[in-house]
């Protein structure tokens, strides 16, 4: 009878719809796993099938005479998977009141695209605060206004295709509300679309790109249905809220505006629409609206720029482009700016081409139609400046040789301060002037970059499709620091600003918030950190030489310079023990070129001289690499272990080693630990600059390896032993036997859960 029972189990769950509970990815794989349940129930029935008719006979009785246990089991089946499907674990954390914040009535917040709360602190530093975790996908930009933060989502997997609105603590990412479609008579489907938020409703669409009669959805602030529209294509722009209207693209069902509020009968109030008969054939666009006119953009097929009365969506003027317009226009200054180009968040221009001749023939559309919409597809993309008043153009970048770009410009283009910002499917992001559009920067991302830029006072904030987030310095868009958002290979959700933290949406790993603002901790330099990168900017492609030191062969001799240990950074200063002349010495060599008032009158570059700062003479040669944390240094000599000041090199603290002790050591933010003697280990507390706390001394063998801090222990290889002791007490947790036999050549190297050492034998 078990195998009964399992068979029953596995039916069950089948007809439960068990499919809700494979990941969302795609490809091959992924579509088999999707199929998984559905071939498990058929071989399930198949085997039921197979059996006599005394078995299953045999099976009803049973079932019969355990009724109760039946009913239970049944019902605990359907609970979980009835609850898997609506994702009953989640969102059941604390969440605040709701606090007043200002409105977001467009994509990335307004005219100006900035992607920033009005006042918000600019993360200055990587970090994860939240993850709200989900199976979907994050495709759409998160809306913050106040303590919450709006987002929709994209559960699409083979026979899946579901969206919802979400409303999340923007503290703590508990879920405080979530629509799914209640109320609208159908599920609310995969959703591209970002919410918009004004005057107390919540704006937003639905569908993917290829979705057919897609909806447009009016909530309140706590999630209710007020309004939904059909149209008779899919919603995957951000509408635009305006003097109590909305103002929203529909694919190849044009623009519409509504009236904010609906009618005394709870229904939309449609105020005119844009059709593709008269031009609007592909409104992928995010509109905006200012002083009363609605500025759009027209896809493939239609090629435009555009701008029409809000009231009455009469056109004002009207740009062909040699590109379709996707990017959402933005407007500062008197000054309207929008890019343009070949290709999607999906597909290179080449791509692009294949994908929609294929689906124009799946539609039966004839060869000569495929090629009249496709044919002009190429790579390449372009920006453009208007005058708002009067529509002439101003400047174009991207349309002459010198100033090419290669690839579509699909995110906002943004102003700020007399400049624009925008990434390329072309892997870099740039910034021009507002004035001329001449280059004023750029950076080479080496992925294509297709979501917004977020910009701030000091940063601007991209993803690229790489998944990696970069805050990155708004004069020369060199990174600060830069965080992975996870796996996948779609990254369209743009980052979003605000309570000093960026949220942003991602593939495979959820709705994200990221980064802090605040004093960044010290820096540490341990044994070459980072594999001896003392941060991540990325190499000089011609591999020229900055300078050398000594910077002449009559230098070299002059100074008789020789290395005796590996140089170390910490700050913006390398660290370098030696001998001149055959007597030991530490320095510090300055990095960069010297500028401004620090450079003689009489040359252009530093020489030696200048180039190092401070050198302090040594009794014995410092041969292991010296390590350091924020202001301070710590070298081992033949003697001592000494702590020295990395602004001038005054000695702060010396503490004497046993004959024959190794000196190895290292460290982390609170602690140091070292081999004092040939046979013993000491910890020190190294969180005051001063004379340090001796926190324990352990004898644990012949140590010569350099021991290794895995966060609240320590790691430490003998002659055929590794020791595993508590780093704040030195208590010994676990000995590894001495399998294999041989002494430790290096430091262990901690991997994950697992720890490897290498020895002499």
């Amino acid at each position: 009878m078990l195998r009964l029972w399992l068979v029953l189990v596995g039916v069950l769950a089948f007809a439960a719809r068990a499919d809700a509970l494979v990941p969302v990815v795609i490809g091959p794989l992924q579509a088999f796993l999707a199929l998984l349940p559905a071939i498990l129930g058929g071989l399930g029935a198949a085997i039921i099938t197979l059996f006599k008719p005394a078995t299953v006979k045999k099976l009803i009785l049973f079932l019969w005479h355990q009724k109760v246990f039946t009913v239970i089991l049944i019902l605990l089946v359907s609970g979980l998977v009835y609850g898997a499907r609506n994702d009953w674990w989640r969102g059941t954390g604390p969440v605040a009141e709701a606090e007043v914040g200002t409105d977001w009535p467009a994509f990335r917040g307004g005219p100006l695209r900035h992607g920033v709360v009005p006042g918000a602190p600019e993360p200055d530093q990587a970090g994860s605060i939240w993850q709200y975790t989900h199976r979907a996908m994050f495709l759409s930009t998160p809306t913050v206004v106040g303590n919450r933060v709006y987002v929709t989502y994209a559960d699409w997997r083979p026979f899946v295709d579901r969206g919802a609105v979400l409303c999340l603590d923007a503290d703590t990412g508990n879920e405080v509300w979530r629509y799914r479609g209640e109320g609208s008579g159908q599920q609310m489907r995969a959703t591209f679309s970002s919410p918009s938020v004004a005057d107390g409703y919540i704006v937003v669409g639905e569908g993917l790109h290829f979705t057919d009669d897609s909806r447009v959805f009016c909530l309140d602030m706590d999630g209710n249905l007020q309004w939904v529209y059909r149209t008779d294509s899919h919603v995957e722009t951000t509408a635009a809220i305006y003097d109590g209207k909305v103002y929203i693209g529909a694919g190849s069902d044009g623009y519409y505006c509504f009236k904010l509020e609906p009618d005394e009968k709870g229904q939309p109030q449609k105020v005119w629409r844009l059709p593709a008969e008269d031009g609007f054939v592909d409104c992928e666009t995010s509109p905006i609206v200012h002083d009363g006119v609605v500025y759009l953009g027209v896809g493939i097929g239609g090629n435009a720029a555009v701008a029409v009365d809000a009231e009455t969506g009469e056109t004002i003027w009207w740009h062909d482009t040699p590109y379709p317009v996707f990017t959402a226009p933005s407007i500062d200054n008197g000054k309207l700016f929008i890019g343009m180009g070949y290709g999607d968040f999906v597909n290179s221009a080449e791509a692009a081409k294949v994908d929609l001749a294929n689906r124009m023939r799946g539609r039966g559309e004839s060869e000569e139609r495929i090629e009249e919409i496709t044919g002009p597809f190429r790579a390449g993309g372009e920006v453009w400046c208007i005058d708002i008043e009067t529509g002439d153009i101003l400047w174009k970048y991207g349309d002459k040789e010198e100033d090419m770009l290669e690839r579509v410009v699909l995110g906002a283009v943004v102003p700020k301060d007399g400049r624009i910002y925008f990434g390329s499917r072309d892997g870099h992001v740039y910034s021009l002037s507002q004035e001329d559009g001449e280059l004023l920067a750029y950076w080479d991302v080496r992925s294509p970059v297709t979501a917004s830029m977020a910009v701030g006072d000091q940063f601007v904030y991209f993803v690229c499709q790489r998944g990696v987030l970069y805050c990155a310095d708004a004069r020369t868009l060199e990174p600060v620091w830069e965080t992975s958002l996870g796996g996948g290979e779609i990254f369209s959700s743009s980052p979003t600003i605000a309570r000093g933290h960026v949220y942003v949406g991602t593939q495979n790993d959820g709705l994200r918030c990221i980064g802090r603002v605040g004093d960044p901790p010290p820096v540490l330099w341990n044994r070459g950190e980072r594999g001896g990168s003392a941060d991540p900017s990325p190499l000089s492609e011609r591999g020229r030489v900055n300078w050398r030191l000594p910077d002449s062969l009559d230098a070299a001799q002059e100074m008789n310079l020789t290395a005796t240990a590996p140089p170390m950074s910490l700050g913006d200063s390398v660290y370098f023990a030696c001998k001149r002349h055959g007597e030991p010495e530490f320095i510090k060599l300055r990095v960069q070129y010297l500028t401004g008032e620090d450079v003689p009158s009489d040359r252009d570059y530093p020489t030696d001289a200048d180039r190092v700062e401070w050198s302090v003479p040594l009794d014995s040669p410092v041969t292991d690499p010296p390590v350091g944390l924020g202001d301070t240094i710590y070298l081992v000599t033949d003697t001592d272990i000494r702590a020295l000041a990395a602004e001038d090199g005054a000695e702060t603290w010396r503490m004497d080693l046993e004959p024959g002790a190794s000196g190895k050591l290292t460290l982390d933010r609170e602690r140091l630990i070292v081999w004092t003697g040939p046979e013993s280990v000491t910890a020190l507390s190294i969180k005051s600059p001063s004379q340090p706390e001796m926190l324990w001394t352990r004898e644990v063998g012949k140590g010569i390896a350099a021991p290794e801090l895995a966060g609240e222990l320590c790691i430490v290889s003998t002659g055929g032993t590794m020791q595993v002791l508590c780093a704040d007490y030195g208590t010994e947790l676990w000995l590894n036997p001495p399998n294999p036999p041989g002494s430790p050549l290096f430091a262990p190297l901690r991997v994950h859960r697992a720890v490897i050492t290498v020895t002499d034998d």
